[in-house]
């Protein structure tokens, strides 16, 4: 399993929670959470995928933009990390 991966399944699984929890306001907090989260995870996997592609031209070298939004996800995944699919090799 990816990170990628492992961040979307946990979004999944916190909005299946938002839509049956009786809290009007948490339900709504949380679902707003969740899109964050997925759209940061879309956002860094893209320019990740971008940044390894040959057709990358970016003035930041490969490693320096990899490793930033490597980190962000592994931000986003310790979050979770009492998960049982958490890998402590994504601790940042």
């Amino acid at each position: 399993m990816t990170i990628t991966e492992f961040l979307l399944a946990r979004l999944a699984e916190d909005e299946a929670g938002a839509l049956i929890s009786p809290r009007e306001w948490w339900s709504e907090r949380l679902l707003d959470e969740c899109e964050a989260k997925r759209a940061i995870v879309d956002e860094c996997t893209a320019a990740s995928e971008w940044a390894a592609s040959p057709d990358c031209d970016a003035p930041l070298s490969y490693s320096t933009l990899a490793g930033a939004l490597l980190g962000a996800l592994r931000h986003l995944a310790t979050i979770y990390a009492d998960h049982p699919d958490y890998d402590e090799a994504w601790r940042p």
